[in-house]
């Protein structure tokens, strides 16, 4: 005796519907390996710029401050120096210039005799702008994958933008208070 199918109308298809799988490119398998490492050094690149802006600040203190010796002139030339240094640096990072890679590697060493804030900064920017993953992703061939892959993007966590939101306005606070003491004087 056969047996007779039955069949259930109301029961799921029982097609394939598992998407294909997604083949990339060598330079798209490239770009996502190094994308978090090309995000670190774009973001030293905003230190940098954080740097120099405050550098400048610095540089407008001193020169409204009053001073005319031979020291506040000295402390002013040394400032600007670091300010143009760190402005060149920062904008090469951001842009993943090949030749922003020594002055960056300088200012991190020279940042490890700055304790204890600078020696941290100074080992995490060596630790990402080392010799390996540093280079490469600020060489040719990578700016050469990141023009051919456009379309991939590093996503920032909003917990991170809101946390750098919080240190840049209590950064911002600070300088505001110095400058106001300098305008007011002492007494605040």
């Amino acid at each position: 005796m056969e047996e007779a199918q039955y069949s259930n109308p109301y029961a799921a298809p029982a097609a394939d519907i598992t998407p294909p799988p997604v083949m990339m490119t060598r330079d798209e398998e490239i770009r996502h390996k190094f994308l978090r490492h090309e995000h670190n050094v774009k973001s030293i690149g905003i230190m940098f710029l954080v740097i120099a802006a405050m550098g400048t600040l610095v540089l407008f203190m001193v020169t409204v401050s009053g001073q005319r010796s031979k020291e506040a002139y000295l402390v002013a030339a040394i400032v600007a120096a670091f300010v143009v240094i760190h402005l060149a640096a920062g904008i090469g990072l951001r842009h993943l210039r090949k030749w922003a890679w020594p002055a960056a590697l300088g200012l991190s060493i020279l940042y490890l005799l700055a304790l204890p804030v600078g020696t941290i900064m100074g080992i995490v920017f060596l630790f990402v702008l080392g010799p390996q993953n540093g280079r490469f992703v600020l060489s040719d061939e990578y700016s050469q994958i990141v023009e051919a892959t456009p379309h991939i993007k590093h996503k920032t966590s909003l917990l991170l933008l809101g946390l750098l939101l919080i240190l840049l306005g209590v950064l911002a606070f600070g300088m505001v208070a110095g400058i106001l003491r300098i305008f007011l004087g002492a007494n605040i």
